[in-house]
């Protein structure tokens, strides 16, 4: 779960590459690893994914705003 949570970050943090050149696999978690990332992270990785695809990456995204949402 640490090595999912650290990807996602470093993700959220590359400004170079749109998360969804990552492979898919990366953005398949379980939505408890959420809360091992910073609230910063996780609204920066939701904006980047406002215009990902069908599948996981945008899966991830919807995810993402539910548990923002809860908090």
């Amino acid at each position: 779960m640490a090595d999912a949570a650290k990807r996602l970050e470093i993700i959220a943090r590359d400004y170079e590459f749109a998360p969804y050149y990552y492979p898919g696999e990366f953005a398949d978690v379980d939505k408890s690893m959420l809360s091992q990332l910073e609230p910063e992270i996780l609204a920066n990785l939701a904006e980047k994914l406002i215009l990902a695809p069908k599948g996981k990456w945008r899966n991830l995204r919807t995810m993402i705003l539910a548990y923002d949402s809860h908090i």
